[in-house]
């Protein structure tokens, strides 16, 4: 499963409801697509100030969510990580939902707004979910060492501004201080290539000091800044 879909898997109720309402998924989305498409050797991050993109190959890998985010992505060799992390025509949650729904993962249910608006997506598989929060807790034990999709999940969850909401549980932290040293030494681990990505996400988000809409401000909190 790619970094995308296990990252719109946390992201949803297996209702199909945000875990947090109002929560954009796009910025977080294409941030583990990024990983996806480095992961296949089809991108690469340049250390840069800012970190900017490098497309090494524009050959299809044959899966649904990479290949849409490839086909967008072959002309912005050269361009920031940010402006494709914000880029909302890059965002990828329909091909997400299409191959988790191909894949048996969700499928589609009744309609919202009384019938005329977008299917919900229901969980059909619960055991996926299961697995990937079952991994990132052991990555916060120190029982797995993180890889680059784990690290740009963290990363982009601590961005939206929800790490500590959806993963707490998942580790020993007594404070929301100590949860988010804990991840942002996790996402600081993550290999290369693709752990790049994470930590262009988390250092563009810490650099800028968005605030969360809530009130907490970066390393104030854990619920971080907000993409």
């Amino acid at each position: 499963m790619l970094t995308v879909e296990e990252l719109y898997l946390l992201l949803t109720r297996s209702n199909g409801d945000p875990e947090v309402f109002g929560l954009r998924f796009g910025p977080g989305l294409n941030a583990a697509l990024l990983t996806d498409l480095v992961d296949a050797a089809r991108v690469t991050v340049l250390g840069d100030a800012p970190p900017r993109l490098r497309v090494l190959s524009t050959t299809p890998t044959g899966a649904l969510v990479a290949d849409f985010g490839l086909e967008l992505i072959a002309d912005r060799d050269g361009h920031k990580v940010e402006s494709v992390v914000r880029s909302g025509r890059f965002n990828p949650e329909v091909a997400v939902v299409a191959s988790l729904v191909q894949a048996g993962v969700l499928e589609y249910g009744p309609r919202k707004l009384l019938g005329f608006g977008m299917r919900r997506t229901i969980e059909r598989d619960p055991e996926p979910k299961r697995r990937i929060r079952g991994r990132l807790a052991e990555v916060f034990a120190g029982d797995r060492a993180p890889t680059a999709g784990d690290a740009t999940i963290l990363a982009a969850l601590y961005a939206m501004g929800v790490a500590a909401q959806l993963l707490h549980d998942l580790s020993d932290a007594e404070s929301a201080d100590e949860f988010e040293s804990a991840l942002k030494a996790l996402v600081a681990r993550a290999p290369s290539p693709g752990g790049e990505v994470s930590r262009a996400v988390l250092d563009l988000q810490l650099a800028r000091g968005v605030k969360d809409p809530r009130g907490d401000t970066p390393g104030t909190g854990g619920s971080g800044p907000v993409l």
